[in-house]
């Protein structure tokens, strides 16, 4: 996922998000199109930052992370990290 949400980010993506919110009544909404049309992860990582949703922060919260199990794995600074986001795509 942070891997496609990475390279939506350097195609320009957010950028025309933030332009066509700008001003929806003059611009068209921006389209995405995906030619490699395998599992779809292009178009999620997209429609996840339409909606300000950080990457990865859904799967934080369904099945989780394999470093979650890790020996040295601090919760704490996770769960602080996860609220960021959240707060983040709120604003």
């Amino acid at each position: 996922e942070s891997a496609a949400a990475g390279m939506l980010s350097l195609a320009g993506w957010p950028q025309m998000l933030s332009e066509w919110r700008r001003d929806p009544e003059r611009l068209p909404p921006p389209v995405l199109i995906d030619p490699m049309c395998g599992s779809g992860t292009f178009l999620i990582e997209g429609a996840l930052m339409a909606a300000n949703v950080a990457p990865g922060l859904i799967r934080s919260e369904t099945i989780g992370y394999a470093f979650e199990r890790w020996p040295d794995h601090n919760q704490r600074t996770f769960e602080e990290s996860l609220e960021n986001a959240r707060r983040i795509g709120a604003e």
